[in-house]
C-alpha cells in the first residue's frame, strides 16, 4: 500500500504548475474535496498527495469557465468529498411497541397508532432536510457570479505575472548584452594603453638621439 505524503499549500502550487494564491483559492472554495493532516503543535495545515490531481481537476474546469457548482458535480465524480462540517437534522423518533409479559405485541392497532405518531416527525426531518439543500442551491447561485470575477481576475494576474516575467528575461539579455559591451570596450581601452606606451617610449628614444646628433 502506497504511503501518503503531505504537502503545504506552496508545494502543491509548484507540483501542480499554478500560482500559490490560486491554489489557496481553489481549496477555500471546494475545501471539501481537500483531505489534510495538522502537525502537532503547527498553526498551518498539511494536504494529501491526491490533492495535486485535485486542484489540476479544478484549474481545467476554471478555464472551461464552467460555474462552480457544475465543477463540484465533475469533482464528486471522480473524487470522494470530504465534509467537516455535518448539518444535524431532528432527531427520529423511536417507538417501541408495548408487549405483554410473554414478549408478544400487544396488537396491530397499537403498532399502527404509534406509527401514525411517528409520521410527523419524519416529515419534519425530510422538510428539514430539504430546506437546508435549498439553502445551499442558492448561496451556490449567489456567489457565481463573484466566483467568476475573482477568476477573472486571477487570470488577468497569471498573464500579467507571464508578462512580468518575460520583461524580466528581456531585460537580463540587454544587461548581459552590455555588459559584453563594456568588456569589449574594456579591452580595446587597454590595447590604446598599451600603444601609448610604445609611442612615450619611441618619442623618448627619438629625443635622445636628436640630442646626440646636435
Amino acid at each position: 500500500m502506497t504511503e501518503t505524503k503531505y504537502y503545504t499549500i506552496e508545494q502543491l502550487a509548484e507540483l501542480s504548475k499554478i500560482p500559490s494564491t490560486t491554489a489557496r483559492y481553489y481549496i477555500k472554495g471546494y475545501k471539501q474535496f481537500f483531505d489534510y493532516t495538522r502537525p502537532e503543535g503547527a498553526v498551518y495545515k498539511l494536504y494529501s498527495d491526491k490533492s495535486v490531481d485535485i486542484l489540476k481537476e479544478i484549474r481545467k474546469h476554471q478555464k472551461a469557465k464552467l460555474a462552480k457548482h457544475d465543477i463540484i458535480e465533475k469533482l464528486e465524480q471522480k473524487f470522494v468529498p470530504i465534509y467537516d462540517i455535518e448539518a444535524e437534522a431532528p432527531k427520529k423518533a423511536k417507538t417501541k411497541p408495548k408487549q405483554h409479559r410473554n414478549g408478544a405485541i400487544v396488537n396491530s392497532e397499537a403498532t399502527q397508532q404509534q406509527t401514525k405518531l411517528a409520521l410527523p416527525q419524519v416529515a419534519e426531518q425530510i422538510d428539514f432536510l430539504h430546506k437546508l439543500n435549498v439553502g445551499q442551491i442558492k448561496i451556490t447561485k449567489r456567489y457565481e457570479g463573484q466566483n467568476k470575477e475573482l477568476q477573472k481576475t486571477i487570470d488577468e494576474l497569471d498573464q500579467t505575472l507571464i508578462k512580468k516575467e518575460q520583461e524580466l528575461k528581456d531585460k537580463e539579455q540587454i544587461i548581459n548584452k552590455l555588459k559584453g559591451q563594456v568588456d569589449n570596450k574594456s579591452a580595446e581601452i587597454d590595447d590604446l594603453k598599451v600603444q601609448l606606451i610604445k609611442l612615450e617610449n619611441s618619442y623618448k628614444e627619438l629625443k635622445k638621439k636628436k640630442r646626440l646628433f646636435f
